[in-house]
């Protein structure tokens, strides 16, 4: 199973995200990231953790209010090249295209921004794109198609909780044994409420193929040895 280290960025700096609560998302103050300095926690997740693949969601891009591409750029300095997924709020086949022009990154379409369910599997793009199927406690948020035709899902997808970001919930392990069932071919990486090491092994144990983390190693819940003890997750 693979991790994979979270970067949630808002007007430059790298946030905390809570429960998706993106107003009330303040500057990143921990040991690998003073300051909300979003190139040095990348530099920490790979330098401290050994983590070779980062998830970046630019949220101003998310909310509609312009974009941090040359931010992204920077940070996709500091992995091997294509290993970073990024979330920049895609809606239509315009916007796809803009993020698929920074070199070295992989697109991630969330399915809470998007209106096109098409792109998913036709992005015209000669990169592998990403979909995020994501949600809340209310439900799934984006076209319905998406949620119901299981043909339109990446090879590697996300199952995004919004609502379970930075608390102690848990991963929703019944959402995932649900999409399993529907789609077993897909290789289903889990984001949202996942605490620590025996978080990890449930979801190993369940067949995830990988787990984003955010808050569980920026409070230390999760160490490095932990992380190398997943199978491929060093």
């Amino acid at each position: 199973m693979k991790a994979i280290p979270v970067i949630d960025l808002l007007a430059g700096k790298a946030v905390h995200a809570r429960g998706g609560q993106r107003h009330a998302y303040r500057p990143l103050e921990t040991r690998g990231c003073p300051d909300g300095d979003a190139v040095a926690l990348a530099e920490y997740y790979v330098l401290e953790f050994g983590f070779d693949r980062l998830y970046v969601a630019d949220l101003d891009a998310i909310q509609g209010h312009g974009h941090q591409f040359d931010l992204v750029e920077r940070l996709a300095e500091v992995v091997p090249i294509g290993t970073i997924w990024v979330d920049a709020g895609v809606r239509h086949r315009e916007d796809l295209a803009n993020l698929g022009r920074i070199r070295g990154i992989c697109p991630v379409i969330g399915s809470e921004r998007l209106v096109d369910p098409a792109l998913a599997t036709r992005s015209g793009l000669d990169v592998p794109v990403i979909l995020s199927l994501d949600f809340t406690k209310d439900g799934f948020l984006g076209p319905a198609a998406l949620q119901q035709e299981t043909l339109l899902w990446s090879r590697e997808t996300i199952l995004m909780d919004i609502s379970r970001t930075g608390s102690s919930r848990g991963p929703n392990l019944a959402r995932l044994a649900n999409h399993q069932r529907r789609a077993p071919s897909v290789q289903w990486f889990v984001a949202g409420g996942i605490r620590d090491a025996k978080d990890l092994a449930a979801l190993q144990k369940h067949g995830a193929a990988g787990a984003l983390l955010a808050t569980s190693l920026h409070d230390g819940r999760i160490t490095r040895a932990e992380i190398a003890a997943l199978t491929d997750g060093h």
